[in-house]
């Protein structure tokens, strides 16, 4: 890339971060409860917790 590209994009990404600047969103945050311990109650439902898989799961909780 060229000056005048590599211009052009940080122009760019400094108009869309002086947009979104005060711009609240909804993000998920990933813990132990959000990847191991609620996937692993909706599986209880479907699956026996005698699999290895389901030990392994549980264990990491």
């Amino acid at each position: 890339m060229d000056y005048s590209t590599c211009f052009s994009i940080g122009a760019l990404m400094a108009r869309v971060h002086n947009v979104t600047l005060n711009k609240k969103i909804s993000r998920v945050d990933y813990d132990l409860k959000t990847l191991v311990k609620i996937p692993y109650t909706y599986a209880k439902q479907y699956f026996s917790e005698d699999l290895p898989e389901m030990k392994f799961l549980k264990a990491q909780g």
